[in-house]
């Protein structure tokens, strides 16, 4: 057990009390309170706040990673969607060139045909 003067304990409770400020980790379990009830309620909210810092940063932790595989489920779908998309576009593209090239021959075989028509 570590042992405290008398003098720092009123700093450390001082402290704690004015600007809320107090020791945190597993030092507060290795800190002999010798039978002073105030230092060891000072300790024993210390550990408190320092079990709630702790739990919440964890939630905040886990809260994150949720989002982030969130984020990346989302992102795989949308490269996903992307690559659809470009392979529709491709197609429609091709579609496209393909009618034209087909609008183009019918119109050459009405011209042609339209010639062969007033020449008879």
């Amino acid at each position: 057990m570590i042992k405290i003067d008398s003098n720092t304990k009123k700093t450390l409770m001082d402290l704690y009390v004015k600007k809320g400020i107090g020791l945190e980790g597993n030092i507060t379990k290795l800190i002999d309170t010798e039978n002073d009830e105030d230092f060891k309620n000072y300790l024993k909210d210390c550990e408190t706040k320092d079990g709630d810092k702790r739990k919440k940063r964890l939630d905040m932790t886990k809260k994150i990673q949720k989002q982030n595989e969130e984020l990346v489920t989302l992102n795989q779908k949308n490269e996903k969607m992307m690559e659809d998309l470009q392979s529709t576009l491709k197609e429609t593209e091709e579609q496209r060139v393909k009618i034209e090239t087909q609008n183009e021959e019918l119109i050459a075989w009405r011209e042609e045909n339209e010639k062969t028509y007033k020449e008879k």
